[in-house]
């Protein structure tokens, strides 16, 4: 889908890349815009197209106002800040109103890449699939998920893959956990999330269930040897963007982030947040009814953090309903 995309470029924050990296971020855009001031971005903004408002400044008045006058519009934020600074920055209100907040890394280029997959999955309507993450070429590594009792074995799987393409053994124990979460979110409570009408008890995380095929989960995992990616697909298409965005900025907010973990049994918050403490990057892909895809991301050579005082890059894709046959050439399952 040709977008119109308008980068805003604000004082007091770190500068966006320049033009001609960012004419190449956003090729394929029906037209690119650069402004200075949210006044300027509002000018060059069209009511009746599709637009991409990407900025360096976590400022919730530009993205209100943008948002306002076209409610088609899908927010970007580019920024070091780290993710505690961007969370108080944007507010509460602020922050479900922005769709990607990409980290600004400048290591081996990684913010200027991530940038540039993120405009593209949304220019191109390709929106799934680990592998536009990855150096090409890389093989992705894919499990079918038949019942609960399968989990403890395919999180094994992914850990022992991990251990195979020399990742230190912390890093393969974060990873097989990032893997647990990932699957019990999809088997337990992205499941009963449609049932809602039924009015019954949701059943412990603990109990085994089998999982019909239509309704099978499907765990994907690779290495390009600078990062390591997992992402677990459902067939349901639960997820809600502002309680995704909330449960993440709960992360910021020590020590109730840790008391939270460390109090709270289940729930798919929690697991969103579990996952995020220990990744650079969480990407939930949503076509409402039908998928979710939500994908952790680690780089190897940038240390993770388990708390909110690094940048980490945030997005939540929201797949078209006029768009379904363009997600990432993958038959929906």
């Amino acid at each position: 889908m040709l977008r119109k995309t308008i980068f805003v470029e604000l004082v007091d924050y770190t500068p966006l890349p320049p033009k001609e990296i960012l004419e190449i971020c956003a090729a394929g855009s029906s037209s690119i815009s650069y402004c200075q001031s949210k006044a300027q971005a509002l000018e060059n903004m069209c009511t009746k197209s599709h637009t991409l408002i990407v900025s360096n400044a976590p400022n919730p008045d530009l993205f209100a106002t943008t948002t306002a006058k076209n409610p088609k519009t899908v927010a970007v934020l580019y920024t070091k800040l780290t993710m505690k600074e961007y969370c108080a920055s944007l507010g509460t209100d602020g922050l479900h109103l922005v769709d990607h907040i990409v980290a600004a890394w400048e290591h081996s280029g990684m913010g200027i890449h991530y940038l540039r997959i993120t405009l593209q999955k949304i220019i191109r309507g390709d929106y799934l699939g680990i592998e536009k993450y990855l150096l090409p070429c890389t093989d992705i590594q894919s499990l079918g998920i038949a019942n609960s009792s399968q989990k403890e074995a395919a999180c094994e799987t992914v850990a022992h893959f991990a251990h195979q393409k020399l990742i230190g053994p912390a890093t393969c124990t974060k990873i097989r956990g990032i893997c647990e979460e990932l699957l019990l979110n999809a088997i337990y409570d992205a499941f009963y999330a449609t049932a809602k009408s039924d009015k019954r008890q949701v059943p412990s995380r603990k109990e085994g269930r089998a999982i019909a095929k239509k309704a099978q989960p499907y765990l994907y995992y690779a290495c390009d040897g600078q990062s390591f990616a997992v992402s677990v697909r459902d067939p349901f298409g639960q997820l809600n963007k502002k309680v995704f965005f909330q449960y993440l900025a709960k992360l910021t907010a020590k020590p109730y982030a840790q008391s939270l973990i460390d109090s709270k049994k289940e729930g798919a918050g929690l697991g969103l947040m579990k996952v995020l403490f220990g990744v650079h990057s969480i990407v939930a892909t949503v076509l409402a009814d039908k998928v979710t895809e939500v994908s952790a991301l680690l780089h190897l050579d940038i240390k993770a953090s388990n708390a909110g005082n690094i940048g980490k890059g945030i997005s939540f894709f929201t797949v078209p309903d006029s768009q379904p046959q363009k997600i990432g050439g993958i038959k929906l399952r």
